[in-house]
């Protein structure tokens, strides 16, 4: 009843992840993996291939360096989606995008929900966002790509915008906002699983897809379905989102079209952030931090 579509550019990654889900999705399935390692197509375009070749009514989009611990989790995944009435379902999204350059994660306060286990050097880490999320869904317009669920049906209607986005970023951004807009995007926390890996490429060509997509999206964003300060929202994000990129092998054209596009310099409470956001990297003030960090203990 369930087609998983992935992806592939890691091996080990992909036999581990076909293990596991063997012995905990607890219902039939179908692997629908393409191996991108010569390739090298878009995401977007890797995923509508697949999808259009599946032979369940319910698809799943994962990437490969995951693990899942919970039990029978493809038929909780299903009667999920079937008793919310849901289009598209995640384990991490939020509930506000933003029209300025970001990606799901809007900075904080109640918008952002997440649900999964980081492993860096056999040490687990739950990413609970909020910390005191009870059991069950919250409704959300754009969800991260790690995982990714929805019926058959919710692609055929939407599909991945390969002629936008050719690349591996935005793609998940893309799709469950359009979902949005006509349907029920929901994340969960009734599934857990653990992300083998942490984070992802932030640098130069993510920031250029940043800037493809919320180009292409003028006019339609800022998207929210529930009541938001979008002044208040917007100085989070963007103090975020400049903290954030300000560790990434981002070129110094980039960061400077970052910020004048959205006249950040404007807003004299974010100077600080910009300054950071310049001189963080090319000054080392991170090693600086953590020589501080060890000669206070």
């Amino acid at each position: 009843m369930l087609s998983l579509i992935v992806c592939s550019i890691n091996p080990d990654f992909l036999s581990n992840l076909k293990e596991n889900v063997a012995s905990t999705i607890g219902l039939e399935h179908e692997w629908l993996v393409w191996d991108n390692r010569e390739t090298g197509k878009g995401i977007c375009e890797v995923y509508n291939s697949m999808a259009g070749t599946a032979r369940y009514p319910y698809l799943c989009f994962l990437h490969e360096d995951l693990l899942f611990k919970t039990a029978a989790w493809g038929k909780l995944l299903i009667g999920i989606l079937q008793t919310q009435d849901a289009k598209l379902l995640g384990i991490a999204g939020s509930n506000y995008k933003s029209s300025l350059y970001s990606g799901w994660y809007s900075g904080g306060g109640a918008r952002d929900y997440s649900n999964i286990y980081h492993r860096l050097n056999d040490h687990e880490y739950h990413l609970c966002i909020p910390e005191k999320w009870e059991p069950g869904e919250a409704e959300v317009v754009s969800i991260d790509g790690v995982f990714m669920a929805c019926p058959k049906t919710s692609w055929e209607k939407t599909r991945f915008n390969e002629q936008l986005l050719k690349g591996f970023h935005f793609y998940d951004i893309d799709f469950s906002l359009r979902v949005a807009r006509t349907g029920k995007v929901i994340v969960t926390n009734r599934i857990d699983m653990i992300h083998l890996t942490v984070g992802g490429d932030f640098g130069d060509k993510w920031v250029e897809q940043a800037f493809l997509f919320h180009d292409a999206m003028k006019g339609e964003l800022p998207f929210t379905k529930d009541p938001v300060d979008i002044e208040k929202a917007d100085r989070a994000l963007a103090v975020y989102w400049l903290d954030w990129l300000k560790n990434y092998p981002v070129s110094f054209s980039n960061r400077r079209k970052w910020v004048l596009d959205q006249q950040l310099q404007r807003q004299g409470s974010l100077w600080y952030s910009i300054a950071k956001f310049f001189l963080y990297r090319p000054l080392g003030l991170k090693y600086i931090h953590k020589l501080f960090k060890k000669n206070s203990h």
